[in-house]
């Protein structure tokens, strides 16, 4: 008897809502460097209408209790739910296609459809002015329009659960490869791809912000940032050195997140990969 009792207890509890956060930027699509949290006076909310929050990799989830208690009208009508966002990546804005500054605040709301921003990825139409130069976001979730969760007079036996999502785009980014090394020039070096049907020897000068100097040179198409890339780039050699062909050849690193940055100048995010030679 007592068993039957706990059964019929755990069943009681619906899940009603779920939230994820996508990214294009990562493998597998999600994006999981980021903790969501309910406000004070959300919380305050969840415990009077005996919601359970609960964080998962991508995202977090609202389960009700689907108690009869919760259907009297004094639960009737409108709930609005404040989540932070807090992203736990320092390197966010270097490889995510939104505005490329920390005064601003995501907000994120449910008056579209599954969604939580108006179009395909999270764009300006989400950010508004954050005057303390604090990046930041935020979760607003209007739920009960229709008295589907609470206040509905009698209890319900198939509970509708409503899924959303938060998508994130990469930024495009172009490729620079800089080379740290001490020979005079870079004359007799060029880059080329696997099958060695690329040839460019678009090598210059400049010097980084330590100070240094290096040999730079760009890979001129323009691709979308992502935490791999199917691209082979190789430093060879293409002088004859004492009568003997010279089979220098390095293969080149992908960028990291990290190197990502924006050049005002040119308008473009460039991704820089550093490459010390002997």
């Amino acid at each position: 008897m007592s068993q039957q009792n706990i059964i019929e207890y755990v069943t009681n509890y619906k899940k009603i809502i779920e939230v994820k956060v996508l990214h294009n930027f990562f493998l597998n699509g999600g994006f999981s460097q980021m903790r969501i949290k309910p406000n004070i006076t959300t919380k305050s909310l969840l415990n009077d209408y005996g919601i359970i929050f609960r964080n998962n990799i991508n995202g977090f989830v609202l389960i009700i209790d689907n108690d009869e208690k919760f259907s009297s009208p004094t639960f009737k009508g409108d709930l609005t739910l404040h989540f932070d966002m807090d992203i736990k990546d320092d390197h966010f804005l270097n490889y995510t296609d939104i505005l490329y500054t920390n005064d601003q605040k995501l907000h994120f709301t449910n008056i579209y459809d599954n969604k939580l921003h108006k179009n395909e990825f999270v764009d300006a139409d989400v950010s508004h002015v954050n005057h303390n130069g604090v990046f930041s976001a935020e979760i607003v979730l209007v739920i009960n329009k229709k008295n589907e969760y609470f206040g509905y007079g009698k209890k319900k036996i198939n509970i509708k659960e409503s899924n959303y999502t938060i998508s994130f785009n990469s930024r495009k980014i172009q490729l620079r490869y800089n080379f740290i090394a001490s020979v005079k020039n870079f004359k007799s070096f060029y880059l080329t791809d696997e099958e060695n049907e690329l040839y460019d020897q678009n090598f210059y000068k400049r010097v980084l912000s330590s100070g240094k100097e290096v040999y730079s040179i760009e890979y001129n198409t323009i691709i979308q940032a992502g935490e791999f890339y199917d691209i082979k780039r190789f430093l060879r050699k293409s002088q004859v050195e004492e009568g003997l062909l010279n089979l220098y050849s390095l293969e080149l690193p992908h960028p990291i997140k990290e190197n990502i940055s924006f050049d005002a100048s040119s308008n473009i995010f460039y991704a820089d990969i550093y490459v010390t030679l002997d």
